[in-house]
């Protein structure tokens, strides 16, 4: 009996977005799914010594969350027909329906979808995923439509091994451009009642946690379980990134939103 299988089954996710990133034809990717499926018919029904038995059915699977990792990660990794009209900032006006909103220590970042982006005598282009910068301090809520009048900028790309790599980052989360905004209008003030309210509550432990933990202590517990590094502390940020281990920070928040999903 094989451990784990739910660590299979992410694997051949990963692997078939990792078959996307390196640009793979439809042709390979399937060719690699038909010898994934023949390799495990050879485990079940003709190896001498049985390596897998009843329980491992799931292996029939992996084949199939295989293709779903392809083609999610190949749909992001296509260009929108925005990108073609401009080098890599414009001015521009979007339309869009907020979906996230994430608190910096600068201000905030608001996540719009179903946008309809609006450049300087063109005509206007529909994009799926924003993240538009904002300093005001308006009562945004998840599910408002807005308006933003501003500067739409492309995700830049690694140009030495080992730098970072904002404009993959971004499209591995479906998020096509930046925007920073000079104004922002609501448009529509309804919301979702749900999403809204998982957000405010998301505030209130924000608030609980400043209040019984010390600035350092609350920023980490914050950072960590809510995702929200703009409270660590600048010192230990400093800390965890000198010493490599910054990435310990995302990989707590995806163990918590795992436990979560349970």
């Amino acid at each position: 009996m094989i451990k784990r299988p739910l660590v299979w089954v992410l694997g051949g996710y990963v692997t078939g977005m990792l078959l996307a990133w390196y640009h793979c034809r439809s042709a390979a990717v399937i060719l690699f799914m038909a010898a994934a499926f023949f390799f495990i018919y050879l485990l079940f029904f003709k190896l001498p010594k049985k390596l897998v038995n009843r329980y491992d059915s799931f292996l029939w699977f992996l084949p199939v969350f295989l293709l779903l990792g392809f083609l999610t990660m190949a749909g992001r990794m296509e260009e929108p027909e925005l990108s073609r009209v401009f080098e890599q900032q414009a001015t521009c006006k979007l339309t869009g329906t907020i979906t996230k909103i994430v608190q910096k220590q600068w201000g905030r970042v608001v996540y719009t979808t179903n946008n309809t982006v609006y450049l300087p005598e063109r005509k206007p282009y529909l994009c799926e995923n924003i993240m538009i910068s904002c300093s005001d301090k308006a009562n945004y809520r998840i599910g408002n439509e807005i308006t933003v009048y501003g500067d739409i900028v492309k995700f830049s790309e690694a140009t030495n091994p080992g730098q970072f790599n904002e404009k993959l980052y971004y499209q591995v989360q479906n998020v096509n451009y930046k925007v920073k905004a000079d104004q922002i209008y609501i448009t529509n003030y309804d919301y979702s009642i749900f999403r809204d309210f998982l957000y405010q509550i998301k505030q209130k432990l924000i608030r609980v946690y400043e209040v019984l933990l010390s600035e350092k202590e609350a920023g980490a517990i914050i950072a960590m379980l809510l995702g929200e590094s703009c409270y660590l502390n600048e010192e230990i940020d400093t800390l965890y990134q000198q010493n490599g281990i910054s990435h310990i920070l995302s990989i707590s928040g995806l163990h918590v939103s795992l436990l979560g999903m349970a």
